[in-house]
């Protein structure tokens, strides 16, 4: 059983890493944000605080069914993070024994976040993404690891004049078509590295203390009707269940923590008397539990509540330099006068995974850290310096597995208005130089050019035709001015309407 259960576990990670790769995500046979919209901890999230429902989110009852009947089987068979932290374990420390079960109390933490994303998520504010599992190993590997392997893939590939073997792995998406860069890339590096070290003190260290998810379906598997059952007259108390336990189920006298158990079935295969089995059973004797008394959950729904006005308001507080708020397509301001979302119906929505960042083909989509506040931390902002918006492309909308970012007909997308462009007159090429230079208007993509130029004293100056403008910001990528453009997207709010 136990290797049936590495290949499923061995199964998904691959499909997860599939998904995260794949060259076309909008013609993906599988959803590639599948992992997400199966996500019973983001699904019940974005819900309370967008007061929405997407028929995506039906995939989650699958979760929560399976949960249900068979108890925590994602965590042990399915989360993809669940698996990197196996691996990592069974390279890094292949004979570790569960020699330190730990405090009871620190069980408990997992269910004060989870009772915090509830409660916050009540007033509007959706902060699951910050600790999801899915979400974590997901930023961790799209949005950090990818970027550096592909970095030093190229560069090696160029060292060793083997230019020809980087256009076929473009193809089937191991390398991408440009050089990928993301902001605060770093963090999600060292988050992912630290749950995965944190395991050379205790085996899924994250599973057991920290992750929301596992304590949600820790709750629901209070009713399943798969359980561990030790035979007493069998056992032996050798305690070699206990040794092999990754999430500290047997206590010294052996009651059971029911809700920790993840399946793995190591001790079923490790018991040498058949005195740990599996069984459909209702007997709930002899098991404990580390749900929080009734003090610590109030407690933390008050602390909950007060820390509402903090994260949607956080005092002004920026922790790096300001970066203008261009969100993707469809996502609008309260000042942009449409049936769209607003901004903060966006915050509400957007589930901070990062797939529309990965999916986005020129690489302007970056993640914020704390230039807009710290609840908009994680959410996607475009940065035309880096990549603009692509005219002919709506694939951040197609892949949003919430829908912060509606899914637009390419037709309504080119119509869109991100933002609007303007220059500064002080850093543009005629205008400082009175020399020729017209490339924001060459490479403007609006088929009647939002960017047109007059002349004076034979020489052409060009300005921004506000009523066309979409603010994609290919203009601002493109300006030849090395360092700030000369050209640059505003959004709609700073503009002038």
């Amino acid at each position: 059983m136990i290797l049936f259960r590495r290949i499923i576990q061995t199964i998904f990670l691959a499909l997860f890493l599939l998904l995260l790769l794949y060259p076309e995500p909008v013609n993906s046979i599988i959803p590639v944000n599948l992992f997400f919209i199966s996500n019973p901890l983001l699904t019940i999230s974005t819900i309370i605080a967008s007061r929405t429902f997407q028929m995506a989110f039906i995939a989650s009852a699958v979760i929560i069914i399976l949960t249900i009947f068979l108890g925590r089987i994602f965590c042990g068979w399915l989360c993809p993070l669940g698996t990197t932290m196996d691996i990592f374990k069974k390279i890094t420390n292949p004979k570790y024994k569960n020699t330190s079960p730990g405090s009871p109390y620190l069980r408990q933490i997992k269910y004060f976040i989870l009772l915090a994303i509830i409660i916050v998520a009540v007033f509007g504010v959706n902060i699951a993404g910050w600790l999801d599992p899915i979400t974590i190993a997901f930023k961790g590997f799209a949005l950090s690891l990818y970027p550096a392997m592909d970095y030093l893939l190229k560069g090696a590939f160029n060292a060793l004049g083997l230019k020809s073997f980087i256009s076929p792995l473009n193809d089937i998406g191991i390398l991408d078509t440009h050089s990928v860069l993301f902001h605060n890339s770093i963090i999600f590096f060292l988050i992912l590295v630290g749950i995965l070290l944190a395991a050379f003190y205790q085996a899924r260290f994250w599973c057991r203390h920290i992750c929301p998810l596992g304590a949600l379906l820790a709750l629901l598997s209070k009713w399943r009707f798969l359980n561990l059952i030790v035979g007493r007259h069998l056992c032996t108390e050798c305690h070699r269940c206990q040794a092999v336990c990754k999430t500290d189920v047997f206590n010294e006298d052996f009651s059971l923590n029911d809700e920790e158990c993840i399946q793995c079935f190591a001790c079923v295969k490790k018991c040498a008397k058949n005195g740990v089995s599996l069984g459909f059973t209702r007997d709930k004797s002899k098991r404990d539990s580390f749900l929080p008394a009734r003090r610590g959950l109030l407690i933390a729904s008050g602390l909950s509540i007060l820390s509402v006005p903090l994260l949607k308001r956080s005092f002004g507080l920026r922790l790096g330099p300001s970066l203008p708020r261009l969100r993707p397509p469809g996502v609008s301001h309260s000042e942009h006068r449409s049936d769209r979302d607003s901004e903060e119906e966006f915050l509400a929505k957007c589930q901070r995974c990062g797939e529309c960042m990965k999916a986005c083909p020129t690489n302007g989509l970056q993640p914020l850290l704390g230039e807009s506040g710290l609840y908009a931390m994680f959410t996607p902002v475009l940065v035309p310096r880096i990549g603009n918006c692509r005219y002919s492309c709506n694939t951040c909308g197609q892949v949003c597995p919430s829908q912060a970012i509606p899914a637009m007909d390419l037709a309504d997308k080119q119509e869109w208005k991100i933002g609007r462009a303007y220059f500064d007159t002080t850093r543009c090429i005629p205008y400082v130089n009175k020399e020729h230079c017209l490339t924001c208007e060459e490479f403007c993509p609006v088929p009647e050019k939002a960017i047109e130029h007059y002349v004076k004293d034979g020489l052409e100056y060009p300005y921004v035709v506000k009523e066309r403008c979409i603010g994609c910001g290919l203009c601002e990528k493109v300006c030849p001015v090395q360092g700030l453009a000369a050209i640059r997207v505003s959004p709609l709010k700073d503009a002038e309407l």
